[in-house]
């Protein structure tokens, strides 16, 4: 199969959105698959990230970069969103040059390189398809954006941060009729995302859509090593992304409620955390605390995982499903997690962890691992064995070209 993977943002990225979409691509091309690829990029940056992708060896097809700075809204077109029936459109024609490029691209790689079919990457894409003539598309959402946009409401809530809840608010109700105006769009197309919940709320909004759940799949360079936990460390690792709140929240709850609930049992536990744009005041904790070493940067992220005796990854806002834990389940590490952490897994799926949504119900599993160690090698082995079976890239290819085969049917159908 042919396949022109489009994105807004650059898919040789760092994070979770990034390394999904890379691996997919590298299993197409493992599996004999050709494939091309769109991105924009800032002017400055454009020329680095063509050579970036064409050094890549992925994209047999051709690399196209579109130059593009973000646009700045005028008032008035703040104001025309409101009461338009069709806001992407606003949207789109408010980047009209980007749009045009974007569908001039698309053409010429249907009739030079005749690919079988598009694979829209997030939502912020999609909105430069929607005036094109009919093509078997997959839009991929990853997550629902009105779920996260819901959580950080109430983060906001709970934080009494008032300015930011107010914004949030509206935010909110963007967000839904950005979604619904998609989901209507594209209700004839194959739509992707992550989870059963994502897929329940973008149902909600609009019931004639037709929503798929496909999973991620496993993205960790360090090899399962059989964990035998022959050491007496005691080790907790946290890192990400520590912009986004859902990352930043969690590590303060962690920090400030949940270890030193653990130090009382086990004083001699440790907390090791990087992350991208890691401020000075985390830096600081290990400063702070004794039990924190904090990094800056690090050589490579999954053996600083590895390092982890046991995973917590108490989540409280958010959406969709959070790459760390999948990647301490294929690193065999036993996980304390929450329900909103866990919520893109199955029962089944989360049988290798132990949830609570209370700083001490999370603490207490934790004191449990590390007061037994068996248990630890038993939830660790059963979260392998879930990664390994059930988020295997091949399982998600193999998900993408049965939604490529039902787009495909679909168009053909269209223009009989």
């Amino acid at each position: 199969m042919r396949i022109l993977f489009i994105s807004y943002y650059n898919p040789l990225g760092k994070g979770g959105f990034e390394k999904q979409a890379m691996g997919l691509m590298k299993t197409f091309v493992s599996q004999g698959h050709e494939i091309a690829c769109l991105t924009v990029a800032s002017h400055e940056n454009h020329s680095k990230i063509k050579s970036e992708l064409e050094a890549s060896g992925i994209f047999s097809l051709g690399c196209f970069v579109i130059s593009h700075d973000e646009t700045q809204y005028s008032g008035i077109s703040k104001l025309l969103f409101w009461f338009i029936a069709n806001p992407i459109k606003l949207i789109a024609n408010q980047n009209l040059n980007l749009k045009n490029e974007f569908q001039s691209i698309i053409e010429t790689a249907f009739e030079n390189l005749k690919i079988d079919i598009i694979h829209c990457l997030s939502l912020r894409t999609s909105y430069f398809l929607t005036d094109l003539p009919s093509k078997p598309i997959v839009i991929d959402l990853v997550d629902s954006f009105t779920n996260h946009k819901i959580r950080a409401l109430k983060y906001h809530l709970l934080n009494f941060r008032f300015k930011q809840l107010l914004f949030s608010i509206v935010d909110l109700f963007k967000t839904i009729r950005i979604e619904r105006n998609i989901a209507s769009i594209y209700s004839t197309n194959p739509i992707s995302v992550v989870s059963s919940v994502d897929k329940k709320i973008l149902t909600k909004i609009n019931s004639n859509c037709q929503i798929h759940v496909v999973t991620f799949g496993s993205d960790i360079e360090t090899k399962h090593c059989n964990f035998l936990d022959q050491n007496t460390d005691k080790v907790i690792t946290f890192y990400g992304f520590l912009e986004q709140i859902w990352n930043h929240d969690a590590l303060c709850f962690l920090v400030n409620e949940i270890i030193p609930r653990v130090l009382i049992k086990h004083p001699d536990t440790k907390l090791l955390l990087t992350g991208r744009n890691i401020s000075d005041e985390i830096l600081g904790l290990s400063q702070k605390f004794s039990w924190i070493e904090a990094f800056p940067t690090v050589d490579n992220i999954s053996d600083f995982a590895a390092k982890a005796t046991l995973n917590c990854w108490p989540f409280r806002f958010g959406s969709g499903f959070k790459t760390k834990i999948l990647e301490s389940m294929y690193l065999s590490k036993p996980i304390v997690a929450t329900t909103i952490g866990a919520e893109a897994l199955t029962e089944s799926q989360k049988k290798g962890l132990l949830i609570a949504d209370t700083a001490q119900g999370l603490a207490d599993h934790i004191i449990y691992l590390l007061d037994n160690p068996n248990e630890r090698i038993r939830l660790g082995e059963i979260n392998y064995e879930v990664a390994t079976t059930e988020f295997t890239w091949e399982r998600k290819a193999q998900d993408y070209l049965q939604l490529y085969q039902l787009a495909q049917d679909k168009f053909k159908h269209k223009n009989q």
